[in-house]
């Protein structure tokens, strides 16, 4: 294999690995959210959303899931607004353990989503 191949293959693997590692779509969330024992108007509300939009409860419709919607936004904000200082996505805290997810993470999105609502 010519050596301008390798780095162009090298370099499509590296763009891929950066594409994959920025997605906004956070396919936990609609789980946690989908197996709340939701106890408020907030949570209630958007439970039924996710139920009956799945990922556009937040995200905009055929976009990349970068794209939020209004409410995708203010959950967003809600969690940090991508301040690392305020909340940092840690892929770990979101696997489930035992069958479920971790308690503090459960309350981080039950918090951020009665923050959206007041």
């Amino acid at each position: 294999m010519g050596m301008k191949r390798i780095v162009i293959c090298g370099g499509g693997v590296m763009l891929l690995a950066l594409v994959v590692m920025n997605a906004e779509a956070r396919p936990q969330y609609k789980n946690v959210v989908q197996g709340l024992d939701a106890t408020t108007p907030a949570e209630t509300t958007i439970q039924a959303s996710v139920v009956a939009n799945k990922c556009n409860a937040c995200h905009v419709n055929k976009k990349k899931k970068t794209f939020r919607n209004e409410y995708g936004e203010a959950l967003h904000n809600a969690l940090g607004g991508g301040d690392k200082d305020n909340y940092t996505y840690n892929k770990a805290d979101w696997k489930k353990q035992g069958g479920a997810y971790k308690p503090e993470v459960i309350q981080l999105l039950r918090d951020a989503i009665n923050n959206v609502e007041e």
